[in-house]
Parts: C-alpha cells; sequence; structure tokens
C-alpha cells in the first residue's frame, strides 16, 4: 500500500527539516570542535601587575580596576614608548581614584565599560547605584580629575548596569518581573523572560545563576549578554527608546544546589563547568573568554582560560583562538589586531598582547 502526503505537507516537513538543521549548526556549543588558530603572547614592556578584575581597551589605553584596592582604577597608555639618551622610555601605569564614601568616591566598584561619550569609560558601582563617567585622557593627566556621575532610578539591586545616554540604563539584577530592565528618570519597564530550564525557582533567586557580562556596543546600538555557565548568550538592540531581543541561544542550563525549600536559593553547583568568563568588542566583533572548566576541580583557576571566541554582533560564531597561556580580563582594540590579557608567566602575574592581525 501507497501512502502520499498532500503538497502542503510535504512543504511543511521539508521546511521544518531546514529548519532544524540550521537551528542545530546555530547552536553554541556546536563551536566547541572548531579548529581555531594558535596565539603567542608577548609580555607589555615587563609590566608586573596583580590582582586585577577587570580590563578594558579605550582610545589607546587599557584602563584595569581592581575592586579590593584603596586605588582602584589603573591606566596605561599604549604605545608612547620613545627614545630618551638612547634608552626606551616605557609607558608609565598610573593609579587613580579611591574607595569611600565621598562625592566622588568609589564605594563597591564593580564594572568597567566603554561610554558612550569619546574618549570615556564608565564603572558602576553597585553599592551608590550610579554610574561613574571618566574621561581616560584628563584622568591619566590629572590625579585631581572628578567624574561626571549619573544616579540610576533603582529600587531594587542591579548586578550589571549600562548608561545608554543621559539617564537610560539597562540592567539586570534579582529582578522578579524580567531579566533584563530599561530604566528612565520617571519609569523602569522589565523585558524577556528567564530561560525556561524546568526548574522551580523564583525569578529574583534565578536571576543569580545567570549572571554573566553585560556590554554595549554604541557603534551598533547593541548590548551583549553572555552568561558565566551555560551556553547562554543574549544580543539586545536599543533603538527609538526600546530594548528588543535580536539574538537569543540559551543551552546547557546551570544546576542550581538549592536550599531546603526550592525558593530559598539558586547558587550553582561547583561540578558546573564555567562558559564565558569576559567579554569585550572590537569594531566588527564580539570577543568571549571560554573556560570549559568547574570550581570543583579548579577552584579559582576555573575563571582563566586560553580560548577566545568570536562571533560577528549578529551572533554567528566566526572564529576561534588559542592562546599560549591561561588567561582572564580580556580587552581588544577597536580593529581587533590584539587581545590583551592578563596571564601567568613565571608565577607572576603580567600584562600579556597577542597580535591577531
Amino acid at each position: 500500500m501507497k501512502f502520499y502526503f498532500p503538497k502542503q505537507i510535504h512543504i511543511l516537513l521539508i521546511s521544518f527539516m531546514i529548519f532544524s538543521c540550521a537551528e542545530e549548526e546555530s547552536k553554541i556549543s556546536s563551536f566547541l570542535d572548531y579548529k581555531g588558530v594558535q596565539l603567542t603572547h608577548e609580555v607589555v614592556e615587563n609590566l608586573a601587575i596583580s590582582g586585577y578584575n577587570q580590563i578594558i581597551y579605550v582610545n589607546n589605553y587599557l584602563v584595569f580596576l581592581e575592586k579590593q584596592t584603596e586605588v582602584p582604577i589603573h591606566i596605561l597608555k599604549l604605545n608612547t614608548n620613545k627614545l630618551v639618551a638612547s634608552k626606551l622610555v616605557p609607558s608609565i601605569l598610573v593609579a587613580r581614584g579611591s574607595r569611600g564614601n565621598g562625592p566622588y568616591q568609589l564605594n563597591r566598584p564593580h564594572r568597567l565599560n566603554i561610554s558612550n561619550k569619546p574618549g570615556c569609560f564608565d564603572i558602576y558601582d553597585t553599592n551608590r547605584k550610579s554610574i561613574l563617567t571618566y574621561n581616560v585622557d584628563s584622568l591619566y593627566e590629572d590625579e585631581k580629575y572628578v567624574p561626571e556621575i549619573t544616579k540610576m532610578n533603582e529600587n531594587g539591586f542591579a548586578m550589571e548596569a549600562l548608561l545608554i545616554n543621559d539617564s537610560t540604563f539597562i540592567s539586570t539584577g534579582s529582578y522578579e518581573e524580567g531579566r533584563y530592565k530599561l530604566t528612565t528618570k520617571d519609569k523602569a519597564r522589565y523585558f524577556f523572560e528567564y530561560p525556561n530550564d524546568g526548574v522551580i525557582v523564583m525569578n529574583s533567586k534565578k536571576a543569580w545563576a545567570y549572571q554573566g557580562t553585560l556590554r554595549y556596543d554604541y557603534k551598533s546600538n547593541k548590548a551583549f549578554s553572555a552568561c558565566f555557565m551555560g551556553f547562554i548568550v543574549d544580543i539586545l538592540e536599543y533603538k527609538n527608546g526600546e530594548l528588543r531581543l535580536v539574538y537569543k541561544n540559551e543551552e546547557n542550563f546551570p544546576e542550581y544546589k538549592t536550599h531546603a525549600k526550592a525558593d530559598q536559593g539558586a547558587a550553582t553547583s561547583p561540578k558546573e563547568k564555567n562558559t564565558f568568563q569576559s567579554l569585550c568588542t572590537s569594531n566588527e566583533n564580539v570577543y568571549y573568554l571560554y573556560s570549559g572548566k568547574s570550581f570543583l576541580e579548579h577552584k579559582q583557576s576555573a575563571s582563566m582560560s586560553n580560548e577566545v571566541w568570536v562571533s560577528d554582533k549578529e551572533g554567528r560564531f566566526v572564529n576561534k583562538y588559542y592562546l599560549d597561556v591561561d588567561a582572564y580580563g580580556m580587552a581588544v582594540d577597536d580593529k581587533g589586531e590584539n587581545i590583551y590579557a592578563i596571564g601567568f608567566v613565571d608565577d607572576d602575574l603580567k600584562l600579556l598582547k597577542f597580535n591577531i592581525e
């Protein structure tokens, strides 16, 4: 007996097969076996450093943030070597800012970001619920320079916050109503559900499991979000006062380590493998430092890695680099010619450069 399918069903079956294949190819996990390019480090001017949490590239400077020290901001101006009396004079790493409760001090500096103002960078302070904006040239030259401060209209707790314009923020936090919040002077709106991982945990608790790095790219008006655990990457676009999700990939949801009741905690299990530990952008691409290690086996070194994954700004992963040392705190220059990272060389933390031209 022969069976005949109506033409419409036949077309639907073909379409489903094509869509399924395209969706499978688009999964980030399929990039695990991608053959990348090996990169060799060079130590930047033998600059010995210690303890930096974050690093960004802005306007031919590298800016470092250390959350624990009394002077939390360090700045290095690149490509300024010059000969004096036939000797090479290195760039000077300057220390700026102070911790405290004063009007221009940093109380709990949490995240570095490139500012929407040319030649500037932002620091999000969780305790002040504010963004502090610094002109990098002015701060490098003048230790008494004071930043601009923009107060957030934040009633909850924002873990990550980006200043989009003079009064608009995109943030993530322990929000029940949605994973991202768009805040202006007079109102706050929540967008997008938490990943549907099938575990019954309050969203405000679940938010802690989906922490990561949130970066805004002012050239494309897009925010890039990547989780520390799980292959979870979002691309958001801010346009005409609205926030929309333009790319979404959700795989390998974190396994929770909950307490007695399902709604009393959402810490992730230490056996879970870390994924994207750092994120930065060039003019063309997005760079992710991928770990693949668990805290259970690797302790604090689980946040370090030698794999850098590269996507375009539409979410398509296009390349992978293998560094010759494990690193963290990654930055890339605007042209995408060099990766700067912090890694161990001879048991000392060093600032490293990897040429990717």
